[in-house]
């Protein structure tokens, strides 16, 4: 239910981090943001949770009422809405002191700062108003409310005029006096006012006019407010009573007193009396109205919102409602035009009438945060103006935009103008629907996939990594951490920083499309990135994006690349590679890693069954870094019998088994032997297939490059030879032992 229920609402128009995303010709051309970035991140925060907060309500509703849920919000929800409003004018008021003490600001830059904040601040506190009121509901009276925002947004008549005026020996001479005093009549400001009138009162030559002052100034000073009861019957009570025990006894007395006073001064105060006067007339009736509104006139309102704030506090303070706001603002305008200058003013006018499309209309391009978020909160209202084109008439097509998204989407183009807010862009045009989606699209083949630096990493950072790949639904992605192990060829410590954020920023975009079911470009972009990845040599993060790519090409090659540093650069780069690899992905936390001693099979890791015959190469990975990891620590039975079961069990690459008899060749000469002579057969079964001519897999070349050695096949075929020497010692040592 629309707070104001009997507003007229018209129907809508027509659609009318820190990396760098885009280059500067793939960006739109956007005028620079009047907002900084900390605002509108911050601001964007609030806007995504009241998104999934609204989601999760209309799911709620849908279950009870079916679909298309509860067809007018619950007071609750106005009430949550009107706090999301409150949480963005909290974030508005937390710039201005930023702005104050901004020494890049130029003073009218400042300024105009300063205003372009208040002026959002003024309409959302209005909005709140009308449209969220603090009870839900909004059917109470309205006067004091208003009378308040307009004191709010043009604080008047200042504070410096009233000290200047009581600096004066004699000041009711000044010609500000009788203006002033008038407009604290007027704005509400009737303990001033009534202290004005005392001083006149005690100091005045003039005893006439000491009179008139002291009845003026018991009038004003008795006035009562309604913010002053707790309930609307006790204030309308209270006004009958003031003006049956004191206006009435004293206006005769005003009255007489004016007349005779031939003062000029006494004369000024005509119209001041007559808007008191007003307010003893039957409210309801049309020339109580009427009088009422000649003497704030004769008053001379400085603008139209100011005859409002008049309006609410003598005319109607106990009859004003929301739906009766329209109509007046009306009348008001007519004699005191909105000035079509000033957006925030136009907003203002349209939003007591009840357009909103003319409050987005008007707020649109000067204060386009407010168009959005202001919009997109009175769409949760279920008004009329946010019904979907194809109800209102506005459009056939499936992608025309509504009021709400249109206005979103605007946002969403403008965020482009600073480079750092590309996630930002993406989140508001995913909620327009196909044409949100498909400039989210765009950016997603716009967006260079930087990779800095190179080299292994290790540890929990990578491996959070590839945590977060596995997951693709948050925006919370962090990406991998900077590492620990620093294998050959690791990267300086003052590069991490860089590889975080780069790697961060994929993550966030891929986020983003898997959050809008783009599934080509989610592929697409995790097998860019990962190709990048390899091209640095930063293989384990490189493996998080091939698998969520389901890009099992790209994972054989991966293994084989660090089975290459391998055979280049020794042990210590190979274990900094595989340490980089996520631990989820080199093995699954579903089965725990087989005890070295175990002849089970080992465990394949399958993400998915596709990329079963390529992520098994994962798998021989991390059990070959186990067999290093054994053998350091001493366990070299263990170390044996793990390297026999990589060796016989087909997860092993025949590639690589002759760098791995090699490897065998200490664990052989053991005393005692640490295999027993089936074992040994087995080795040397395997070592027979390996060197039956010809070599169709490589595995003499791949060890003839061992460690930069230059002998090539002859010389490895040499140290196979040694294998067989060492092979046959160990059979011999078993059979002495049998």
């Amino acid at each position: 239910m629309a707070p104001s229920a009997s507003f007229s609402f018209g129907a809508p128009t027509a659609s009318s981090s820190t990396s760098t995303p885009l280059n500067n010709h793939d960006r739109p051309h956007q005028p620079p943001l009047k907002e900084s970035r900390t605002f509108i991140t911050d601001t964007y925060t609030i806007w995504a949770s009241l998104q999934r907060i609204v989601q999760q309500n209309n799911a709620d509703q849908d279950d009870v009422y079916g679909p298309g849920g509860a067809p007018v919000p619950t007071p609750d929800q106005v009430q949550y809405y009107g706090r999301v409003s409150r949480l963005y004018r909290e974030a508005i008021v937390q710039q201005l002191p930023l702005i104050q003490s901004d020494t890049d600001y130029t003073p009218a830059g400042k300024h105009k700062a300063l205003a372009h904040f208040a002026a959002m601040h003024g309409v959302l506190a209005l909005a709140e108003i009308l449209f969220f009121p603090s009870d839900g509901v909004g059917e109470g009276l309205v006067a004091e409310e208003l009378l308040d925002w307009v004191n709010t947004i043009d604080p008047a008549p200042s504070n410096d005029e009233g000290a200047e005026l009581l600096a004066l020996a004699s000041p009711w001479d000044s010609d500000d006096f009788v203006p002033y005093l008038s407009r604290c009549v007027l704005r509400g400001h009737l303990s001033s006012a009534a202290a004005l009138l005392s001083l006149v009162e005690s100091q005045h030559p003039d005893e006439t006019l000491q009179h008139l002052a002291k009845h003026l100034s018991t009038l004003v000073a008795s006035y009562p407010r309604s913010t002053a009861f707790r309930t609307e019957s006790a204030f309308v009570v209270a006004l009958r009573q003031w003006r049956t025990q004191t206006l009435a006894p004293l206006k005769p007395q005003v009255d007489s007193l004016l007349s005779s006073s031939s003062d000029d001064w006494g004369s000024s105060l005509a119209p001041l009396v007559a808007l008191v006067s007003s307010a003893a007339s039957d409210p309801s009736s049309s020339s109580s109205s009427s009088a009422a509104e000649s003497a704030i006139a004769a008053l001379g309102p400085e603008d139209w919102r100011e005859s409002l704030a008049a309006h609410c506090l003598w005319a109607s303070p106990t009859t004003l409602r929301r739906a009766d706001l329209p109509p007046l603002v009306d009348a008001l305008t007519r004699t005191q035009p909105v000035d079509a200058s000033l957006p925030a003013e136009r907003a203002h006018a349209a939003l007591l009438r009840g357009d909103v499309p003319g409050v987005l209309k008007a707020l649109t391009g000067a204060h386009a945060w407010a168009a959005a978020h202001l919009g997109d909160l009175l769409a949760h209202l279920h008004l009329p103006a946010f019904d979907p084109p194809a109800l209102t008439g506005a459009g056939e097509d499936d992608d025309a935009l509504g009021l709400r998204e249109a206005f979103l989407l605007d946002w969403g183009d403008r965020c482009t103008a600073d480079p750092g807010l590309w996630r930002v862009s993406c989140e508001y045009w995913a909620a327009c629907g196909t044409q949100g989606r498909e400039k989210v699209r765009a950016l997603a083949v716009a967006l260079p996939l930087e990779v800095e630096g190179e080299g292994a990493q290790q540890g929990a950072g990578a491996r959070a990594g590839a945590g977060a790949a596995g997951a693709g639904d948050g925006m919370d992605v962090e990406g991998e951490g900077e590492g620990e192990g620093e294998g050959v060829g690791a990267e300086k410590e003052n590069a991490a920083p860089k590889k975080k954020r780069a790697s961060r920023q994929v993550d966030e975009l891929l986020a983003v499309l898997a959050a809008l079911d783009l599934t080509d470009e989610f592929t697409a972009t995790c097998e860019a990135y990962a190709a990048k990845l390899v091209d640095k040599r930063r293989f384990g993060e490189a493996v998080a994006y091939a698998v969520r790519a389901a890009d099992g090409r790209r994972i054989a090659e991966i293994a084989d690349r660090i089975l290459d540093e391998y055979i280049e650069k020794g042990q210590d780069a190979f274990i900094a590679h595989v340490d980089s690899i996520p631990t989820s992905l080199l093995r699954p936390p579903s089965s725990a890693p087989p005890s070295p001693s175990s002849p089970s099979d080992l465990p394949a890791l399958s993400p998915s069954a596709a990329l079963a015959p390529y992520t098994a190469r994962l798998t021989f990975l991390a059990r070959y870094r186990d067999f290093f990891a054994l053998y350091a620590s001493g366990a070299h039975l263990e170390a044996a019998q793990l390297l026999v079961l990589l060796l016989t069990s087909g997860v092993a690459p025949k590639r690589f088994w002759a760098v791995m008899l090699l490897d065998s060749v200490p664990l052989l000469e053991a005393t005692p032997p640490l295999l027993d002579s089936d074992a040994i057969y087995e080795l040397l079964r395997v070592t027979e297939d390996l060197l039956g001519p010809p070599d169709v897999f490589g595995a003499l070349d791949l060890l003839a490059r061992l460690g930069g050695g230059g002998g090539g096949t002859d010389g490895a075929a040499k140290q196979m030879q040694v294998v067989r020497a060492a092979l046959a010692r160990g059979l011999a040592a078993c059979a002495c032992l049998e």
